[in-house]
C-alpha cells in the first residue's frame, strides 16, 4: 500500500474526518501542514482504545527521512523501530549481536546507548 514516498495510508477515523466517509477515498490527496500532499493508498481499521501505539496514519520512511534528517544520524533516539525475527530466533543472542551497533556506527563517540529488541507482547503501555 505504501508504493512510493507519496503515499499514505490512513485509519477509518482520519478516512471520516477529512473525506466524511471511508468509501472510494483511495486516490484522493491529503495535504500535510499546508505543503506537501499525498495520495491515500489505503484504509485501515482504527486502533483499539487501549493499543499502546496510537496513531493516525502510515507514511513510508522516506517521506518521514525529507522532513527530518536527523532520522539518519545514529546519535538520534527515535524513531521506533519494529522487526519482525524468523521464528526461533534466540532474542539473547540477537540483542548481543546489536549491542555494539550505536557505538561501531558512530565510532565510539555514543557510549551511551544500546540497542535492544524486546518482545512486542511483553510491552505494556
Amino acid at each position: 500500500m505504501l508504493s512510493d514516498k507519496k503515499s499514505i495510508v490512513i485509519t477509518e477515523d482520519l478516512a471520516k474526518r477529512l473525506f466524511g466517509t471511508t468509501e472510494n477515498i483511495v486516490g484522493k490527496t491529503v495535504e500535510w501542514q499546508h505543503k506537501k500532499q499525498y495520495q491515500v493508498s489505503g484504509v485501515l481499521q482504527d486502533l483499539p482504545a487501549l493499543s499502546s501505539v496510537k496513531f493516525d496514519f502510515i507514511l513510508t520512511f522516506e517521506a518521514f527521512k525529507e522532513d527530518n534528517d536527523w532520522a539518519l544520524n545514529w546519535f538520534n533516539t527515535a524513531p521506533q523501530t519494529f522487526v519482525l525475527l524468523k521464528e526461533g530466533t534466540d532474542i539473547e543472542q540477537f540483542n548481543k549481536k546489536i549491542a555494539d551497533l550505536v557505538r561501531t556506527k558512530t565510532e565510539g563517540q555514543a557510549n551511551h546507548r544500546t540497542p535492544f529488541i524486546a518482545r512486542y507482547s511483553d510491552a505494556y503501555l
